[in-house]
């Protein structure tokens, strides 16, 4: 009876045993597949955060497109390529070899009191630089001045410097000058075209500086 007892008892041990090993090994398994998860969970975070990265991206770079072509219109106002060619103080073109900075027009009282305009008209002074674009000397041009379709005189007034026309300038050099006309004085100054053309004689297209 004695050995009996020993051998069922040693039976038991040998079960509880190999119950505790099972155990064990169905709880390192079940760790292994929580850090599994965990992985996948991490790599579907940095997916998402890149794909929120490249749209970010994306954004961003539609809005440099957008501003390119908010520039790329604005300078196509001021390359001598709008519709009726006019331009207003302020502007920039380019026409010919040169680049013409408009700087503005204004009424203009001469301090010499034997150089005035005649009765029922007035002085108007236009402001201009001329940048030379290209390689090889050039003069600025010419212009004429129009109210209502008709010309009226440039004025040469003292203390002027109208003869920069006249000037030549080397390329990639500049001049400003100022031009003056005498008009009646009832003309108001966005009536008051300025008509320009270059001195080649391949092309004799023209521009127009309105006063305002």
């Amino acid at each position: 009876m004695r050995t009996t007892g020993k051998k069922g008892k040693g039976k038991w041990i040998v079960i509880v045993v190999i119950a505790v090993f099972i155990i064990a090994a169905a709880s390192n398994s079940g760790n292994d597949d929580t850090k599994d998860e965990s992985k996948k969970v991490g790599s579907v975070t940095e997916s998402s955060g890149s794909t929120s990265k490249d749209k970010k991206k994306n954004k961003s770079s539609s809005k440099d497109k957008n501003s390119n072509k908010k520039k790329s219109n604005k300078s196509s106002k001021n390359n001598g390529k709008t519709d009726d060619n006019r331009f207003h103080p302020g502007d920039v073109v380019e026409f010919g070899d040169f680049e013409i900075a408009y700087m503005g027009a204004e009424k203009y009282k001469s301090n010499n009191q034997f150089i005035q305009p005649k009765d029922g008209y007035k002085y108007v002074k236009f402001y201009f630089t001329f940048k030379n674009t290209g390689n090889s000397d050039s003069y600025p041009g010419s212009f004429g001045c129009y109210v209502n379709n008709k010309k009226y005189d440039q004025e040469y007034l003292d203390g002027s410097d109208e003869s920069f026309l006249l000037q030549e300038v080397s390329g990639g050099r500049e001049i400003s000058g100022s031009i003056t006309y005498e008009v009646p004085k009832e003309a108001k100054m966005k009536d008051i075209e300025l008509e320009y053309e270059n001195n080649s004689i391949w092309s004799n297209k023209k521009i127009i500086f309105l006063g305002k």
